[in-house]
Order: structure tokens, then sequence, then C-alpha cells
């Protein structure tokens, strides 16, 4: 079972929310003129767009390295927790997921991504991340890609 959220879909999910509340901890200034990519945010509480919420989940502070990068992660997780917890945006929850259906790769059908969805909205729930090693994408796959043989032999726990 897998999720694909490429990061146009992240940004028509947080503009389709109206935003997300977020305070980067620092200013977040990076340009990579070889991709043309500019990231460019201030430090401190803001609603951020799509476009500038994938700045913040793309940026490394040079200091921090990978863990800074994983600290705005649950910054942008917790936002997203509690803009989506709030009941108008609960009811237009259906709606969003058809609405990014075209641009998600998924083998979950609706009804299950809604009760993930609600899942992990609830307030008791701990999310935990991890950063798995991923191969290189190859054409026959796809989007998706193979997890390394470096991987962990086992990923989760045992109930």
């Amino acid at each position: 079972r897998y999720v694909v959220l490429p990061r146009g879909a992240l940004r028509a999910l947080v503009n389709g929310i109206g935003g997300v509340e977020l305070s980067p901890p620092v200013r977040m200034s990076y340009q990579d003129k070889t991709m043309k990519y500019r990231i460019d945010l201030q430090g401190g509480l803001q609603r951020l767009s799509g476009a500038q919420v994938e700045q913040m989940l793309r940026f490394r502070e040079r200091n921090f390295g990978e863990s800074g990068r994983r600290a705005n992660h649950q910054l942008v997780e917790a936002g997203l927790r509690e803009r989506l917890s709030q009941p108008q945006q609960l009811l237009q929850l259906p709606v969003l997921i058809q609405n990014l259906s075209d641009q998600v790769d998924s083998n979950l059908s609706p009804e299950e991504v809604l009760s993930l969805m609600a899942a992990a909205l609830e307030p008791s729930q701990q999310l935990q991340f991890s950063t798995l090693p991923l191969s290189p994408a190859q054409p026959s796959q796809g989007p998706l890609r193979q997890l390394e043989s470096s991987a962990p032999p086992q990923l989760w726990p045992a109930p």
C-alpha cells in the first residue's frame, strides 16, 4: 500500500486549505542556479502558501543539515494537522481528496485515504517520520523508487 504525494500535490493541498500558519525559526534564503530554484522565507509566525511550505520543506541550513530539515518537516506536519483538524477543513476533506486524486499516485481507495487522514488527525496520535534510503528512480517503475539494500531489515516494530 502506498501514497506518493508529489510537490505539486503538496502545494495544491496547502493552497486548498487556505495556507498553513507556521513560524519558520530563522530566515531561510537559498538559491540554486542550476535548478533555477529559490528559497526566500522570513522567520516568524505567518500564513504560508503551498509554494512557501515547499520552500520550508526543501530548506537545509548549513549548520544543522538533515536534522534541521527534519525539524522543519515536523513544524509543517504539526501546522498541517492543526489546520486540517479545524471543523471547516474537516468538512472539506472529501472534496480536497477528490481534487488531488489526479496528482497523487496511490493504490488506496478514496475511502481508505479518508480513514487514514482521520486517524492521523486524531490529537492523541503521535506521528513518527523515518528517512529511508532509496535507490534512484527507474523508468520501468514510474514515480516509485525501491529501498536500497542498506535499508534496515525491519523497518517497523513488530506489534
